[in-house]
Order: structure tokens, then C-alpha cells, then sequence
């Protein structure tokens, strides 16, 4: 029999005054053999056998009864929030309640409830614009069944018509060919660059305008950017270079190639289309000076500074047409009468030195120290290398690669006993004479 109860009673008959036992609930029967058992149903479902036993004196009985258990149905409940009105993403994040553990499915997407709350995101595809809705189900104990609809309106949201010109608004035109650049923003916006259609990239946009006879008194430029939204026009004003009816599409040359000598780099430039021209003189990429001709310019120098630098000449026409020459890591160091001053010893030494008591084996030293006079903005780059020797034991000590703050130095040089030690100071600059200083220190 089925049981749908959270206890089942067992009945039966059995010799009257027998013990009856069901499970673990224990009875007697009454003076007719009636009896009656309580005990608590099986928590799932189920079929299930109930064992019972009787006992009078010494007879034993035993029976199985078969029961099917049956669990009460729990009743689908649950609600979904309500949606804003409208939107302007591609996505939703559903809510709500519904039987704990239920599955909660939207189309393909789906989400458990904990506790009775659930939550659950639904895309859809950017282009699918308007009233949307979404029919939500619970499923649970294998039943399921619709909780609510919410609906919202999404639109993509409207990206403002804008038109940028990179090009100059207003400039000078002596080339063959102009190419206009700008960026634009909006619903899907197409640009027109004279009434042509130009290429638009993402957000950039770029067209060229061809100059020949039939177009060279054109004076504007117009650029009109338009979506479903509306359209923007911006121009361009033009002074076209209208010299002997020809069009400027040669670069300026170098009359010989720039050369570098002692201390600057020499150069001429010439135009053929006699057009007007800016020339820069560039080191370590920033401009030192600029220059204008026209036509030809002969003669030009650009002086080296002191120290390892990049050079570069950069000439360029009304047209945009540009020629250019560098050299990369230029090192010059000007000449310079500087000199070296010895500060200690100053001049020939004669002394006796006798060793420290039980020190039979001591080294004596002495410092030398000495100045650099007069170099080149007091730069220590200028300096290749500093050799200090003593050429009456071996003693050699060579310092490259300076890194220093000033130009004075000192080495504590070692001596050798009963002689005279014969100091040598040797200064090698990177370009110019090497100079030297020669003290003789007689240790008695």
C-alpha cells in the first residue's frame, strides 16, 4: 500500500496475549488477537518491506508487509523583479525567488536558486535592437512550470556625429597631391571629401586630392561627415603655389653630400622648382636652429658641441617634400692648452723613511695627488685615461672610462727602500697632445 504520512500504523491479528514487534515498536496483542503498531514512515521514496514479528510462549512468527512510500508534492513558487524600461547594453541580469534548489531556465541560459534567490545574466546579439522579452521557468520534482515574463527595450546607445580635421584648415599647396586626415565619430558615419567618398578606418578617416589643370584654382576643401543622425561639414582653405603652372614633387637636394670636418658638418642645398624651404640643424633630436631659402642655400655649417652627440640636417619644401642627412654618436672634444698642477709632491723629494718597529717587511707610500687645468668646460669626458707609474718598482695604476665630478686626483703610490722612485703622471686626452709630470722621490 502507498503511505503518504510522516508515521504509518501496522494492524494485524495474532494470539490473543502474543507479543507483537515492528521494528523497534514492541505490543500485545488484546483478548480478541487485535494489535496495532505506530512507526515513523521511510524519509524518501520508495518501496519498502516492514518486518513483523509475533512470539507466544515458544512459537515464534515472522511476516513482511510491502509498503510504497510516497512523498507529499511541494507546490512551484516563485516571482521575477521587473526590468528597467530600457537599456542600451546587449545584456540583462535576471532575478528573483523560487523553491530552493530549483533550476531556473531563460532559453539557453540557466542558474540554480540558493536559499530561494536566484540570479541570472542573459546576452543577446548587439544588432537585435527593440522590446525584448524574457519568458523565465522553475523547474522542481521534475515539474516545471513558467514563474513570470519581464520585458525592457534596448537600443544601442547613440554615439554623437563628431568630425575632426588633422589636416591644417587653412595652408599652402605646391604638391601634385594632398591627402586630408582627420578622425570621425558616430552611427556608422561616412565621410566625403569634395563629394568623394573617403576611406574611413574605425574612427579615422583619409582621402587625396589630385591637383592638375582642371583643378588649380581650386581655393576650398570640403569635408562633410554624415550618419542617420545628421551630417557636419568643415573646410579647408587653400593658397596653391601656381609658379610657372608647375607642381612641386621633388624633394630639395644636397649640393654634395653633408660632410663632417673638425668641428662642424658643411653643407649646401639647392631646389629645382625654386620653391621656398626650411632647413633645421638638430642634435640629440631637438632643434638648435632653423634656416630659410629659397632656391639654393651654399655654405652652411653646423657647429659640433663638446661630447658624444647625434647630428642631423633636416630640409624641407612649401610642398612637404623633405631631404635628410644624420650621423649618429659624433665625439669631439675641442683643443685645449690645459695643463697638469702636482699638488704633492710638488717637487723632487728626498726623505728617510725608517720602518715601524717590528715591521721588517713594511711597504712604504707615499700620496701623489695633482689637478687638471683648463680642460674644455671642465669636462672629465674630454680625458681618455690617467696612467700614474713608479718606474723604479713596476708600480702601475691606469684609471678609464672617468666618472667623476671634478678634475683632481690622488694615488697612494708604493715606494721602493734605498732608492730613488722615479713618479710618473701620464694624462692622454681623447684628442690633442698626451702631457706628463715626473717627480723623483729618493727614499734613504
Amino acid at each position: 500500500s502507498e503511505v503518504a504520512t510522516p508515521t504509518l500504523t501496522v494492524k494485524g491479528r495474532a494470539t490473543p496475549g502474543a507479543e507483537v514487534q515492528v521494528f523497534e515498536v514492541k505490543t500485545k496483542t488484546d483478548a480478541t488477537g487485535a494489535w496495532s503498531a505506530v512507526i515513523q514512515s521511510p524519509k524518501e521514496a520508495g518501496q519498502y518491506k516492514v518486518a513483523v514479528k509475533a512470539s507466544f510462549g515458544s512459537q515464534n512468527v515472522a511476516q513482511d508487509v510491502s509498503i510504497v512510500r510516497v512523498l507529499p508534492k511541494v507546490a512551484i513558487s516563485g516571482r521575477v523583479n521587473p526590468l528597467p524600461s530600457s537599456i542600451d547594453k546587449p545584456e540583462v541580469n535576471l532575478s528573483g525567488v523560487c523553491n530552493d534548489g530549483a533550476i531556473i531556465k531563460v532559453g539557453s541560459f540557466s542558474a540554480v536558486a540558493r536559499g530561494g534567490a536566484w540570479q541570472l545574466k542573459v546576452t543577446w546579439p548587439a544588432n537585435q535592437e527593440g522590446l525584448i522579452s524574457f519568458p523565465v521557468f522553475c523547474s522542481f520534482n521534475n515539474e516545471e512550470q513558467q514563474i513570470g515574463e519581464v520585458s525592457t527595450d534596448y537600443r544601442k546607445p547613440i554615439i554623437p556625429l563628431v568630425l575632426n580635421l588633422a589636416t591644417p584648415t587653412s595652408l599652402k599647396q605646391s604638391a601634385a597631391e594632398l591627402e586630408v586626415r582627420g578622425t570621425v565619430t558616430g552611427q556608422s558615419p561616412k565621410v566625403e571629401i569634395n563629394g568623394s567618398g573617403a576611406l574611413v578606418v574605425g574612427n579615422n578617416f583619409s582621402g587625396k586630392i589630385r591637383f592638375s589643370e582642371q583643378n588649380w584654382d581650386l581655393k576650398e576643401i570640403v569635408v562633410r561627415a554624415y550618419d542617420n543622425n545628421g551630417d557636419q561639414v568643415k573646410t579647408i582653405s587653400l593658397d596653391v603655389n601656381k609658379k610657372s603652372r608647375m607642381i612641386n614633387t621633388k624633394a630639395p637636394r644636397w649640393v654634395g653630400e653633408p660632410s663632417l670636418s673638425t668641428d662642424n658638418i658643411r653643407y649646401s642645398l639647392s631646389d629645382n622648382q625654386g620653391d621656398e624651404g626650411v632647413v633645421k640643424h638638430l642634435v640629440d633630436g631637438e632643434t638648435v636652429e632653423e634656416k630659410t631659402w629659397q632656391g639654393s642655400l651654399a655654405g652652411q655649417r653646423l657647429l659640433l658641441k663638446s661630447g658624444k652627440h647625434d647630428y642631423k640636417l633636416e630640409a624641407k619644401d612649401l610642398a612637404g617634400n623633405s631631404v635628410v642627412w644624420q650621423r649618429l654618436a659624433v665625439e669631439f672634444y675641442p683643443r685645449a692648452e690645459w695643463t697638469i698642477s702636482m699638488i704633492e709632491p710638488r717637487s723632487n723629494v728626498t726623505k728617510r723613511i725608517p720602518p715601524a718597529p717590528g715591521q721588517a717587511d713594511w711597504q712604504p707610500k707615499t700620496d701623489v695627488r695633482f689637478r687638471i687645468n683648463s680642460l674644455p668646460d671642465d669636462d672629465y669626458h674630454y680625458l681618455k685615461q690617467i696612467t700614474i707609474r713608479n718606474e723604479s718598482n713596476g708600480y702601475s695604476q691606469v684609471l678609464r672610462d672617468l666618472q667623476i665630478d671634478d678634475v683632481e686626483f690622488s694615488f697612494e703610490v708604493p715606494l721602493q727602500r734605498q732608492s730613488t722612485n722615479t713618479l710618473r703622471v701620464v694624462v692622454e686626452p681623447k684628442t690633442g697632445p698626451i702631457r706628463e709630470e715626473v717627480r723623483l722621490f729618493t727614499l734613504r
